[in-house]
């Protein structure tokens, strides 16, 4: 989504023709101008550009319309885009600092959410509600550790954010950190004493979520930090489980070797294939169903 006032930059035929000769408003064709000025190549590509513009313009304006039906407040937009002067005016001009749109989302979520630190600094030093839940639970911390924002993550640790929230789903911002495999966000909720042990409301650990999604460094990282490798979730799947299941190997090949070093190898048979986790896997294919944050 794109702001509501947005400069489109006029490509360089647009500008030259500001400069054509009078003969052009005075009635010239193309056909006059060949030899004269910019020529038949050039208006087309004039013509080319008016359209581009108006097709950008109409976009823009389809896109603020959007944003108003989904209850963004100008300070929502600027907070999304971190345009930190035009947020420090809008609130030296008494912009709702706590205003909702129809997500549940404050402008400090969609600064967070887009990794913008300045602007939410800026917003904290406003007394923005740094506790403050969208529709599905989620707080600024949430949605910064989800899509990786290391310094927005710390900044809102040190304003005491609540590493331990979790979201309708039952997730922490350490599980939507590790389903995306941001393993520099993990390090920083794990120093800052996040529970690599909490499970989502299916029972998943960040481990199992991390492994089902293949991210080996994160996994390698919780490892070490002595996630339970060997934790089954509510459909009894482990880490291990889900990494082989979704096809990753290389997440598979760490789990099975702090399995086999820590003797943790759940019910492996004699002839050392996996068995299928209980209930079978013909009876709930979650490799598909579980939940995207």
């Amino acid at each position: 989504m794109k702001p509501v006032s947005l400069s489109l930059q006029v490509p360089e035929g647009v500008s030259r023709l500001s400069e054509a000769p009078a003969s052009l408003a005075e009635g010239a064709t193309s056909l006059d101008l060949r030899g004269n000025y910019i020529g038949a190549e050039g208006l087309r590509e004039v013509a080319a550009a008016l359209v581009t513009n108006e097709q950008r313009a109409r976009a823009v304006e389809e896109q603020r319309v959007r944003a108003i039906e989904e209850g963004f407040s100008p300070l929502h937009l600027e907070a999304a885009y971190g345009r930190e002067g035009i947020v420090r005016q809008l609130l030296q001009n008494n912009a709702d600092i706590a205003a909702r749109n129809n997500y549940g989302d404050s402008p400090l979520h969609m600064a967070a959410r887009n990794g913008h630190e300045g602007v939410v600094r800026l917003l904290l030093q406003n007394n923005a509600d740094i506790a403050a839940r969208n529709e599905v639970g989620r707080s600024s911390l949430h949605w910064a550790a989800r899509n990786g924002h290391e310094g927005v993550v710390r900044l809102l640790l040190e304003n005491n954010a609540n590493i331990a929230a979790m979201d309708e789903e039952g997730s922490s911002p350490l599980h939507l950190a590790a389903w995306n495999g941001h393993w520099r966000a993990v390090r920083l909720l794990l120093q800052n004493n996040a529970d690599i042990a909490a499970r989502d409301n299916g029972g998943d650990s960040p481990l199992h979520v991390a492994a089902a999604n293949g991210h080996e460094a994160t996994v390698h990282l919780l490892l070490a930090n002595n996630a339970d490798i060997a934790a089954m979730d509510d459909d009894g799947y482990s880490p291990l489980h889900w990494a082989a299941e979704n096809g990753h190997e290389a997440a598979s090949g760490f789990i099975r070797a702090a399995l086999q070093e820590f003797h943790k190898l759940p019910g492996e048979l004699g002839d050392g294939h996996m068995p299928a986790p209980t209930p079978p896997f013909a009876l709930h294919l979650r490799c598909n169903s579980m939940r995207q944050p």
